[in-house]
């Protein structure tokens, strides 16, 4: 049994990213995101090397 798992990435600015997903669920939706696997606030101590959006779609 054998599990192949790629991830590929192409670099965003965070705020523009959040707004395409946003218009790809046409505004029904909500989002977190987190920098290294932690919940992220704009402005908290050093920048993350990466983010993970998570989306929510609503109804």
């Amino acid at each position: 049994f054998s599990v192949k798992f790629r991830l590929s990435y192409y670099p965003h600015q965070l705020e523009s990213f959040k707004e395409l997903l946003k218009e790809a669920f046409l505004g029904k939706c909500e989002q977190s995101v987190f920098g290294d696997f932690k919940q992220h606030k704009p402005g908290q101590g050093d920048a993350p090397r990466y983010f993970i959006h998570v989306v929510k779609k609503s109804a």
